[in-house]
């Protein structure tokens, strides 16, 4: 097998009616991070230009999941993090507990 490249990131996307809150967007060539759900969500500007600013993985890099057999309730989508991920690759994220 030949070299593997790896793309974390495709381009931020405009703002969407859809969006949900944190979601990264471009509006008017700058960055900006939802604070609310829309429809008229809060937003908050990252940067005045987008391409100044460093790649982020965001809402659009995240593909359709099928969750395995019996979970319930899971999110559409999601990354599988599993022990074929390159070492160099870095993951943060936040686990926030719920009840229903």
């Amino acid at each position: 097998m030949g070299d593997k490249t790896l793309f974390l990131s495709k381009e931020i996307p405009e703002l969407q009616a859809t969006d949900w809150v944190e979601s990264l967007v471009l509006l008017g060539g700058g960055l900006w991070q939802l604070t609310g759900d829309q429809p008229k969500a809060g937003k908050l500007q990252l940067n005045v230009k987008v391409a100044d600013f460093p790649v982020f993985v965001h809402q659009a890099d995240v593909p359709p999941i099928v969750p395995p057999l019996g979970l319930n309730g899971v999110p559409a989508k999601g990354i599988l993090l599993s022990k074929d991920i390159p070492d160099n690759v870095v993951c943060t994220y936040s686990v926030v507990a719920t009840t229903k």
